[in-house]
């Protein structure tokens, strides 16, 4: 898997065995703090003002590595984030927040410290990194070993004898293929229609617009927004349902041509006895 490089110099735990080097995380940037383990320490920063992780961002590059994780300061947006003010990213969390929350704070960017030669070592703060970034080799997923079969020529009998009961997996083709919004709902048609309508995403109001920019431009490694369709199931999409296994297998509200977004779409429909469908690129 390719990913480029933690923009803090941050490594796997496990790459310290190899590399022989210094962790700097034992090298007093840390303090007394040094003595609790990753995870408590970004759970004990997560309780800190941005005013505090500010200045910590600036006192060594190990408390910067920590105090600057996105994963830290995505919870603080959505957490303190008010109610009707929409969500907008800005390319980081952390700018999100200084952004939404904090723009009295001229010159927050200066607040930095001038890295060292050495490596970070530790696994919760690359892991959520690697795991956004990462893409996979096309031959990793050139193979095909599982049996296609098209949704046209399938019945619900079929399917629940030779694949359901017996615990065979397959992977159904055309099941949606001649929807209209198959060729019609592209992202800019999508941006033009519907780009200025807030939806409600992660607990707060998100115009389609900033989603799309949103999806296409973080590194986050699960994508934590999520569109409701519940409301607008309709009479149409009941009877989409009940043709045979296409309906019962799959079904959703929304098609989103996602071939150019980073991370994919999750489209929460609570139909059963499928309780959501995740359409996107991974």
């Amino acid at each position: 898997m390719f990913a480029p490089k933690h923009p803090q110099r941050v490594r796997p735990s496990g790459s310290q065995l190899l590399d022989g080097a210094a962790n700097l995380r034992d090298a007093g940037g840390l303090g007394t703090l040094a003595a609790l383990p990753d995870a408590v320490l970004l759970q004990l920063l997560g309780m800190c003002s941005a005013e505090t992780l500010l200045a910590c961002a600036a006192a060594s590059h190990a408390l910067r590595a920590f105090s600057t994780s996105d994963d830290l300061w995505r919870a603080k947006v959505l957490e303190d984030l008010p109610a009707g003010k929409l969500l907008q990213y800005h390319s980081s969390w952390r700018r999100t927040y200084m952004a939404l929350l904090r723009p009295d704070l001229v010159g927050w960017r200066e607040a930095t410290v001038v890295p060292s030669s050495g490596v970070l070592y530790s696994d919760a703060l690359f892991w959520p990194w690697h795991c956004g970034t990462a893409s996979l080799p096309p031959e990793w997923t050139s193979f095909q070993n599982i049996t296609r079969v098209s949704a046209e020529t399938l019945s619900l009998a079929d399917f629940e004898s030779t694949y359901e009961a017996a615990g065979v997996p397959v992977i159904l083709t055309g099941l949606i293929s001649r929807w209209p919004a198959f060729e019609r709902w592209g992202l800019e048609a999508l941006r033009t229609r519907l780009g200025e309508t807030p939806f409600h995403v992660g607990g707060h109001e998100m115009t389609l617009g900033a989603f799309l920019d949103y999806a296409q431009d973080t590194v986050d490694e699960q994508v934590v927004l999520i569109f409701s369709a519940q409301a607008y199931l309709t009479a149409r999409h009941r009877e989409v349902r009940s043709r045979g296994a296409c309906g019962r297998l799959i079904y959703t509200h929304v098609l989103l041509r996602v071939a150019r977004l980073r991370h994919p779409l999750i489209i929460v429909s609570k139909c059963e006895p499928v309780p959501f469908s995740c359409l996107g690129t991974r």
